[in-house]
């Protein structure tokens, strides 16, 4: 398995509420952005990451179907600690996003729930897998938006579900992963700024980590108005 991580706080804002997750030994992944007033966003996104961490000696040796089960579980358990985590003076009102990968088999199984992304890249070709849980993301799948007036849509940031709200309902799902598959999970920060072409691009000629700080200076380049994290995963190798 190789992998490839970053996160970074961008130009405008003066913390990185993003968190991530990196474990190779039991397959799990995920990427984290959080929202709320002062750091409770930070709270929020850390909470979400230290569950699925606390939880992930339990994934090895699952079937994709019972893997489904935990994640299930798992981001209930996140919900509810979050939950919790607001009843604090100074973090009421925080919430998170999650996107996460668990590794089984020829399976990949994926929990998410906001407007972070987990894409698969096939045969040189990105697909996007997870559903924008937001306000504009809801009115782009029902054909009210086109994806051009989406882009640039006043309230695309506003989620419509997220960690930290009742019920959570996360989405919860499968996919068959082949040899030389790409899976890539990322904060909003990094798929607003980049698109599906330039990351089909940049993957095509992957050889290391140079890669990432490619992606990196284009984000950076294009203003970074957000934090942004990204992690790239070939569960079964590079071809």
């Amino acid at each position: 398995m190789d992998f490839f991580h970053l996160s970074e706080t961008g130009s405008v804002r003066r913390h990185n509420e993003d968190s991530y997750l990196l474990l190779p030994e039991s397959g799990l992944f995920a990427v984290a952005d959080g929202m709320g007033g002062h750091n409770a966003g930070e709270v929020a996104s850390a909470l979400a990451i230290e569950t699925l961490r606390q939880a992930a000696d339990a994934l090895r040796g699952l079937t994709a179907a019972e893997a489904l089960l935990w994640m299930e579980s798992t981001f209930d358990e996140a919900n509810r600690r979050i939950l919790a985590a607001a009843e604090q003076e100074g973090q009421d009102g925080m919430g998170t996003t999650l996107t996460a990968l668990a590794l089984c088999g020829e399976q990949a199984v994926f929990g998410h729930i906001g407007d972070s992304r987990a894409y698969l890249f096939r045969e040189g070709a990105a697909a996007q897998l997870t559903k924008d849980h937001s306000v504009v993301g809801d009115l782009l799948q029902n054909g009210v938006l086109t994806p051009e007036e989406a882009s640039r849509h006043p309230a695309r940031n506003v989620l419509s579900k997220a960690l930290g709200a009742i019920p959570a309902a996360p989405d919860c799902f499968g996919r068959d992963i082949r040899a030389g598959d790409g899976l890539l999970l990322c904060t909003d920060g990094f798929s607003n700024l980049l698109k599906e072409d330039e990351m089909n691009g940049s993957l095509r000629s992957v050889a290391n980590s140079g890669l990432f700080a490619g992606w990196k200076n284009i984000i950076l380049e294009r203003g970074a108005p957000d934090n942004f994290t990204a992690v790239l995963i070939f569960p079964r190798g590079r071809r």
